[in-house]
C-alpha cells in the first residue's frame, strides 16, 4: 500500500475483526503529527464493545496529519490519517548496527602465559584465563 516516494497513503479504519461490529472510540494515539512511522508500527487504538483494535500504519514515511481525535466515535471506512512515503521513516530502519564491543577485546594480546606442554584448546584456555 506504500505507492511511490512522496505519496501520500490515507489510513483508514478497515475493519474490527468481526463483521457484526461497525463502529468503535478512538482511544489514543500513539503517534503524532511529524512522526517517523514504519509500516505495520502502531499509530493508534480503538475500543469497541467488544474488541480493542490496533490501527497499524499502512506505510512508511511521516504521518503528516491526524483527522480524528481521542474519543472521536470511529466507523469502518473512516479516515483517521495521512503519512507521507518516502519521507524519513525509512531512514531510520536502514541505520547501521553497531559493532559488539566485545570484538575489540580479543585482538587485544594477552600477557605472556607458559603454556608450554599444553596444545590446542588447553593453551587457548590457559591464555584466555591469563589475561
Amino acid at each position: 500500500a506504500g505507492g511511490a516516494p512522496g505519496a501520500i497513503v490515507e489510513q483508514v479504519v478497515k475493519d474490527f475483526g468481526a463483521e457484526s461490529i461497525k463502529e468503535g472510540t478512538l482511544m489514543e494515539w500513539r503517534k503524532k503529527v511529524g512522526d517517523s512511522v514504519q509500516k505495520g508500527e502502531i499509530l493508534a487504538l480503538i475500543e469497541t464493545d467488544k474488541v480493542s483494535v490496533e490501527v497499524l500504519a499502512e506505510a512508511s514515511g511521516v504521518l503528516t496529519e491526524i483527522l480524528a481525535k481521542a474519543d472521536d466515535s470511529v466507523e469502518v471506512g473512516t479516515l483517521l490519517a495521512k503519512i507521507q512515503t518516502g519521507a524519513g521513516g525509512a531512514v531510520a530502519a536502514s541505520a547501521p548496527v553497531a559493532a559488539p564491543a566485545a570484538s575489540a577485546a580479543v585482538a587485544a594480546p594477552a600477557e605472556a602465559v607458559d603454556v608450554s606442554g599444553l596444545t590446542g584448546i588447553r593453551a587457548g584456555l590457559a591464555r584466555a584465563h591469563a589475561a
